[in-house]
């Protein structure tokens, strides 16, 4: 396991801490695209306020994925380090918003929107800064190439042994990662509120910190 492995774990806990927050507190997906888009388009013919929210989340998500692909050029020159611990730092600005939404507004559901933008934010950053197959926000594709490595192992595929283990091994952490932290963050949800997203901020400000403080190698700058 690398660094790049054990941070994309943290991410896929923080995005299924924060899946698991919107849930309990409003009923919605914030992490889960096809989870929002099969919400919204089964309330399509019956009404529209699930599918305005839907609209909602997903056009957020979009530009959150948006902004990490415009800071990514636009600094593309500069350190891949540097970068994504700039873009972790917002993401936690981003979680620390929707957790005083969550505490002080009126309405939970307002806490949607930075979750949502959040949520595309840290999907492309991974992808984008730590590897194209790494997704932390969902876990199809996770598990679909776990199945696939391990079946592969299971025929002894000749000479791929060492680097299907480390594929599976990569894929049931981000897996163990996401349950998790959808298990701490909903727990912490029902126990303390909205402090258990507070304290999912906190972690993405501390990775952000270490990272801007560091050396780490094998980050690419383009996808």
């Amino acid at each position: 396991m690398r660094g790049i492995d054990w941070l994309a774990a943290l991410l896929a806990g923080i995005a299924g801490a924060t899946d698991a927050t919107g849930i309990l507190a409003f009923g919605r997906y914030t992490a889960h695209m096809s989870g929002t888009t099969s919400q919204t388009v089964a309330h399509a013919l019956s009404s529209m306020g699930p599918v305005v929210l839907g609209i909602l989340a997903i056009l957020c998500f979009v530009v959150g994925a948006a902004l990490c692909g415009f800071v990514a050029e636009a600094f593309a020159a500069r350190a891949a380090r540097r970068t994504l611990a700039g873009l972790l730092a917002v993401e936690g600005l981003l979680l620390a918003l929707a957790a005083t939404l969550l505490t002080a507004a009126p309405e939970p559901i307002l806490a949607l929107a930075p979750m949502a933008f959040a949520m595309g934010l840290q999907n492309a950053t991974s992808s984008r800064l730590l590897g194209p197959t790494i997704r932390t926000t969902h876990v199809t594709g996770t598990l679909t190439d776990l199945g696939d490595a391990l079946g592969a192992l299971a025929r002894r595929a000749p000479g791929r042994r060492a680097a299907l283990t480390d594929v599976a091994a990569r894929k049931g952490l981000l897996f163990c990662a996401f349950a998790g932290g959808g298990a701490l963050g909903g727990g912490g949800y029902v126990w303390v509120g909205s402090y258990s997203l507070f304290a999912a901020a906190a972690l993405l400000g501390l990775a952000a910190v270490v990272l801007a403080r560091s050396g780490r190698a094998g980050m690419a700058t383009r996808p």
